[in-house]
């Protein structure tokens, strides 16, 4: 597992890159006041998701390890899809996240392949939990939960006397079979 930290110079090249983006959405989007930065956090870690928009509270999440992995790469693609998502809420509103408005937004800051997913490898920083509790339903579908998937199942069980899980085909409540 690599060091996910970047350093001052990565982080201020990150912050320069994420200025020129509003500078241009502002120059794009004349109704577009910004009141203050967004926060930046460089706190993802682990798993697939390379960056978060919360545009409700001006906010994005970022995985400092697919920064240093991918550089440049990320910034084209991740930062600005995540900067994408507050710029649309700040001019439309509440619209669907990847919907026609957030696509108008990223082709004026210069996306000409727009995709909403991307195809990072996460080898050497996933630091994936495991999924080592069975859970199965009434048509033979097993689906293996991680130790806190398996603990809210059974909290919830406990406190309201129902099953929080289902199953995604036949719909049946999920049971926990075994631990592998």
């Amino acid at each position: 597992m690599q060091n996910t930290m970047i350093d001052y110079e990565m982080r201020s090249y990150a912050t320069s890159f994420i200025d020129e983006l509003l500078n241009k959405a502002k120059c794009s989007f004349p109704i577009l006041t910004l009141k203050s930065y967004p926060t930046i956090k460089w706190t993802l870690r682990g798993g697939t998701v390379a960056g978060t928009a919360k545009p409700e509270k001006w906010e994005v999440l970022l995985h400092p390890g697919y920064y240093k992995k991918y550089g440049q790469k990320y910034l084209d693609r991740t930062v600005v899809h995540e900067i994408a998502h507050l710029i649309t809420y700040a001019v439309y509103g509440r619209v669907k996240p990847h919907g026609k408005e957030w696509k108008y937004v990223m082709k004026t800051l210069g996306v000409k392949n727009i995709k909403r997913c991307h195809n990072y490898d996460p080898t050497g920083l996933v630091n994936r939990m495991k999924k080592e509790y069975v859970y199965s339903c009434n048509c033979d579908e097993n689906y293996n939960f991680t130790k806190i998937r398996h603990r809210k199942a059974l909290n919830h069980m406990e406190k309201y006397g129902k099953h929080l899980y289902s199953c995604r085909f036949c719909k049946s409540d999920l049971q926990y079979v075994c631990k592998r």
